[in-house]
């Protein structure tokens, strides 16, 4: 199984902050279209100007008001949650006050969910209509505590992982009814954003999805730690999705559904939004290039499609790419990305170390072609017919029969 390659998945943003509940809806009357305006429209569109033809955008995160503003437990959380809204912005609503009534309607905290959401909808379609693919996510990262607490001593909020992951799913199930009638195909429901970390709440997670989806797709945030050498981050990432793949795929039901990375943050968090924390292996503009864009191949050949962040206060994408528009990680993106677009993937392999995808235009306009890479060292590749070879540099060379070397950057090969 190989990911899908349409120009959403590689000229996509994920915009997890910019529509959360507890900003866009601060106060039970505030007025939620305004504030889109100013917040997720304002991403959107300056995306949408570089070419962005999908995004993620993020629900999650109640505001205060939603737990009866209890104050004394809002402890703030400004990083993760909202500065505002304090806990609430890692506390999840009971399900008990979620849960249908006997005759099917909504309870009031439902209905203030259904409320939010439907506004989200109604104004992603007023301003992008069909013109920009959005898969709405109802939260970030939940099986992490900085994601989602049940401690936080919050009236009226999930206490037991159970509870939690009951709650998540009849908040997604709400949502998937909104987004099946907003009548826009271009709208969907993709799963709540799971970190890459096995734990009890994701098993669960994935357990109640896998028995009954409710999500059209599924995201995962896989990041990569403690070290700083490329070789090493791109080995630890590919062990990271290809364990993520496994478990999706103990459930038919899942495995069927097309997945998300959407996150990719191989240790290169930068809080202060400069290099300081960027050591040489990863300022390096080769190091660069192929982090980013072996990264998104590698992506493909475990099964999943991959939406970087090419932009959002918080960056968090496989090389620090927002800040420095200039950078070769940027620019390289840009380069396969141009030789992606309406491509599909034909199918993948793994040959003497090297791997390779065949990809295929499915209105047969343009000549198939095939990506190849290593995860580590370089070695040759025998071609068997004059072929032009695109570098993620941008640079294009065409060659005869024979021999070229394969490194851990991509390269394209087409027939010349």
């Amino acid at each position: 199984m190989y990911g899908s390659t349409d120009a959403d998945t590689i000229s996509g943003v994920r915009a997890w902050e910019a529509a959360t509940w507890c900003r866009i809806q601060p106060s039970p009357d505030a007025d939620m279209q305004a504030i889109l305006a100013g917040t997720l429209g304002a991403q959107l569109d300056a995306q949408r100007a570089t070419g962005a033809t999908a995004a993620i955008v993020g629900l999650g995160h109640p505001p205060a008001w939603v737990f009866d503003n209890a104050a004394s437990a809002n402890k703030p959380v400004v990083q993760y949650g909202c500065a505002e809204s304090g806990a609430a912005g890692v506390s999840i609503p009971a399900y008990s006050t979620l849960k249908r009534n006997r005759d099917g309607s909504l309870p009031l905290q439902a209905q203030r969910w259904d409320n939010y959401v439907r506004n989200v909808i109604a104004f992603v379609n007023a301003r992008y209509g069909g013109s920009m693919s959005v898969m709405l996510q109802v939260w970030n990262e939940p099986n992490l505590s900085s994601g989602l607490s049940v401690k936080t001593k919050v009236p009226g909020a999930s206490r037991t992982l159970k509870d939690a992951v009951a709650s998540l799913y009849e908040l997604e199930r709400i949502t998937r009814v909104a987004v099946d009638s907003s009548g826009n195909p271009a709208i969907s429901l993709t799963s709540t954003a799971l970190h890459h970390r096995p734990n009890t709440f994701a098993k669960l997670y994935l357990a109640k999805q896998g028995r009954n989806p409710v999500v059209q797709s599924m995201s995962f945030n896989v990041y990569g730690y403690k070290t700083r050498t490329p070789d090493k981050m791109v080995k630890q990432w590919n062990q990271r999705v290809g364990s993520l793949r496994a478990r999706v795929n103990k459930y038919s039901k899942l495995r069927r559904l097309p997945a998300l990375i959407g996150e990719t943050n191989l240790n290169l968090v930068n809080n202060g939004w400069d290099q300081s924390n960027l050591s040489g292996a990863v300022t390096n503009p080769d190091a660069q290039r192929r982090l980013a864009t072996g990264i998104q191949m590698d992506a493909f050949y475990n099964g999943f499609q991959s939406v970087y962040w090419l932009a959002g206060p918080q960056v968090q994408s496989a090389v620090n790419i927002w800040h420095y528009p200039g950078t070769a990680s940027r620019a390289a993106l840009t380069v396969l990305r141009g030789q992606l677009v309406n491509m599909a993937i034909d199918g993948c392999s793994t040959k003497a170390g090297v791997r390779s995808c065949t990809f295929r235009d499915p209105s047969g306009a343009r000549a198939p072609l095939k990506v190849y890479w290593r995860l580590s060292k370089s070695s040759k590749v025998t071609l068997r017919g004059a072929s032009t070879i695109v570098r993620m540099t941008g640079e294009t060379t065409t060659v005869g029969p024979g021999k070229f070397e394969v490194g851990t950057t991509p390269v394209v090969v087409k027939a010349a």
